[in-house]
């Protein structure tokens, strides 16, 4: 039996054995949500354990603990926990040096926090394409994008041609937790004397080159949102060095400085820091990722395998790269195709999600600079989100 929507032709059979597929899955759920946490009894009891120490704010020993424990996974000497993701990239683009007046180059295939945290600096983005096999920004498009839009000042500034912005930073972001070709974007920005801050909200747990997505740039930012990889509820970090560890940590906590009997603070900081109940569940889950991946990267080969079996692309992790997998994506041939295969599958109550709307289509961000976003428009009218949350019922974690 087939299904017509206008120009689009679906093997109604086929996409019912891909929702079997998802179903056997998640055996027990009667909806499948697109990401939801696995949280079990260690959870449960780390976290009573810290709301009977009494110690539930920013101040106690679960957040140290968690934050050496994010360095020690993501292979950085640094973490600095706060209350989410978007407040993460603030900081650390704060950190860079971004400020009123400054443009920030990102890639509009995104969330719109990327694009909000520069706008909370008082910068502006600046919004360029995305490759093919990443999703991330494309290396050859912000190569392109600089040359024809850029020029080093006097001062070895970068600054847009014809204007006195200041392109100050490059925030490359790691899409369903496929990671970007960041040395060459590193590479590209180290000319032009641009800091780059990587979007790491959805790439815990994802490597290139056998190395943690973050480790390049001076700066990287994490999520731990209900619906990422690992969650503390709310939450995010800061990956950084030891040398801007207590920078990050000092704008983070107010600028505030205890002194022998009041409270100073030298600068206009923010109450980001992430509460120690929720770096409690934090310091569970972190210890079920391994397993935790390993569960969402069953499940991506076999939706790659189905896909090739029955004529259905799902979108893979980019060469030398060991992905998490964090939103498991379908690539139709066209919109139609997308509503359509959407439809059937919230009929069947399973949540499918359609990618990123672009940024710049926002109505902040409308006026932005941009170059043709040739990639960004394709994909973004293409791509369907399947359920990709862990499910470790079934495995010995």
């Amino acid at each position: 039996m087939t299904l017509r929507l206008d120009r689009t032709l679906i093997d109604e059979q086929k996409i019912q054995n891909l929702f079997d597929l998802i179903r056997d899955h998640y055996p027990l759920k009667e909806k499948v949500a697109l990401h939801e946490p696995f949280i079990d009894s260690l959870d449960e009891e780390s976290v009573a354990n810290c709301i009977r120490s009494s110690f539930v704010s920013s101040v106690g020993p679960e957040v140290d603990k968690f934050e050496k424990e994010i360095a020690h996974f993501t292979g950085r000497e640094r973490a600095v926990a706060v209350v989410n993701g978007t407040s993460a990239l603030h900081l650390a683009l704060r950190l860079a040096g971004v400020g009123i007046g400054d443009l920030v180059i990102t890639q509009a295939l995104s969330f719109i926090a990327t694009a909000n945290a520069i706008s909370y600096c008082g910068a502006a983005p600046i919004f360029v394409d995305v490759a093919l096999d990443s999703l991330g920004l494309c290396p050859g498009s912000l190569e392109q994008w600089l040359y024809a839009n850029a020029e080093l000042d006097v001062n070895g500034v970068a600054k847009l041609k014809g204007s006195e912005g200041r392109i100050k930073a490059c925030v490359p972001v790691n899409i369903f937790g496929h990671p970007c070709q960041i040395e060459k974007i590193c590479e590209i920005c180290h000319r032009w004397n641009i800091e780059v801050v990587e979007d790491c909200a959805e790439s815990l747990g994802s490597f290139k080159d056998n190395k943690h997505t973050g480790y390049r740039s001076r700066f990287a930012i994490l999520s731990f949102n209900g619906n990422k990889i690992i969650t503390t509820g709310g939450g995010g970090a800061v990956l950084c060095s030891q040398k801007d560890y207590f920078a990050i940590k000092h704008l983070a906590t107010t600028a505030k400085i205890n002194m022998q009997g009041h409270v100073e603070h030298d600068q206009i900081g923010y109450n980001y820091r992430l509460p120690n109940i929720n770096c409690s569940l934090g310091i569970s889950q972190i210890r079920k990722l391994k397993s935790i991946i390993e569960d969402k990267r069953r499940l991506a080969k076999k939706y790659i395998e189905f896909g090739s079996q029955n004529g259905f692309e799902f979108f893979q992790e980019p060469l030398t790269c060991k992905s998490n997998y964090w939103l498991n994506t379908l690539i139709c041939k066209d919109t139609v195709e997308v509503s359509a295969i959407q439809e059937l599958s919230l009929a069947k109550n399973i949540e499918t999600r359609k990618a990123f709307k672009p940024i710049n289509e926002f109505l902040p961000y409308k006026n932005s600079l941009t170059d043709s976003l040739v990639n960004t428009k394709n994909f973004t009218s293409r791509l369907l989100n399947f359920p990709s949350g862990p499910n470790l019922n079934n495995y010995t974690t």
